[in-house]
């Protein structure tokens, strides 16, 4: 059986692995999300580095269906129905780096 798990953008922190940083700034939405990234880590997520007590080592499956956003509690949508961002060329992303 399939959940359906919201979590708001505003719940996001920012890491470094799977430490938290401290005093950063909030998620800056103004612009959109253009890519987010999932971690999955045997440490807890915070400022120092703590094993989780019940980790065990070995495979694990995770099944995703689908990912969608979402914009209050009652609409929810796909991300396959929302237009991206055309991929930078090779020239373009040298250029914006720092």
């Amino acid at each position: 059986e399939w959940q359906l798990v919201k979590l708001p953008y505003s719940s996001f922190r920012q890491v470094r692995g799977p430490r938290m940083i401290v005093d950063a700034p909030p998620l800056n939405l103004t612009q959109g999300v253009f890519q987010f990234g999932m971690t999955m880590s045997k440490f807890v997520m915070g400022v120092n580095t703590t094993q989780l007590d019940n980790f065990r080592d070995g495979y694990f499956d995770l099944h995703i269906k689908s990912l969608g956003v979402y914009k209050d509690e009652d609409t929810v949508v796909p991300l396959g129905s929302i237009s991206s961002p055309s991929t930078l060329t090779k020239e373009e992303m040298m250029k914006k780096r720092p």
